[in-house]
């Protein structure tokens, strides 16, 4: 993308290529067990409300390099299935969250680096047209590092609860 930065007059050019991989290595060890291992890679660049209060004369702070936050996530999982009509997944995941974009001293910048693992496991059960699932979530945040002092941190997650329970019913 291109900005012109008011304060300077001048243009400035500003690219930005990232490839997101996700790799999965499968086994099955019979036609109802497997084992998955998996490598992902994801990004997320600063929205424009970010980036205009980061580089705007509200803040007078001109930050022109807000970086995308990325992300790594390694999962590994094994799915069982039973007389054809229950499956029964089990996942163990880690991942590093690098520049996450938080509000600092007024301002958006990147702030904080997270990594954090935890489980999920989940049943699906399949009866004529109904299917019903429930799942267990629990992630825990390992360490959090921020670059700014007066950004505080925390080794509990902040924005969701690190049990969750959740399950539904559909027909078809």
């Amino acid at each position: 993308y291109q900005f012109k930065d008011l304060a300077t007059r001048e243009n400035n050019r500003r690219f930005l290529m990232h490839l997101s991989p996700r790799m999965v290595l499968v086994y099955a060890f019979s036609p109802d067990f497997s084992v998955r291992a998996m490598y992902g890679n994801a990004f997320r660049v600063a929205s424009p409300f970010e980036q205009f209060i980061s580089n705007s004369i509200i803040t007078g702070l001109n930050q022109k390099n807000i970086k995308p936050e990325e992300i790594n996530t390694y999962e590994l999982s094994a799915d069982w299935t039973f007389r054809k009509k229950l499956n029964w997944r089990n996942t163990l995941f880690y991942s590093i969250f690098k520049n996450q974009i938080r509000s600092s001293n007024g301002s958006f910048t990147n702030v904080i680096d997270t990594r954090q693992d935890g489980l999920e496991s989940e049943l699906h059960y399949r009866s004529g047209n109904t299917n019903w699932f429930a799942n267990y979530s629990f992630v825990m945040r390992i360490e959090e590092i921020s670059s700014n002092p007066t950004v505080a941190v925390s080794n509990s997650l902040i924005y969701s609860p690190s049990h969750s329970v959740n399950g539904g019913i559909s027909q078809t």
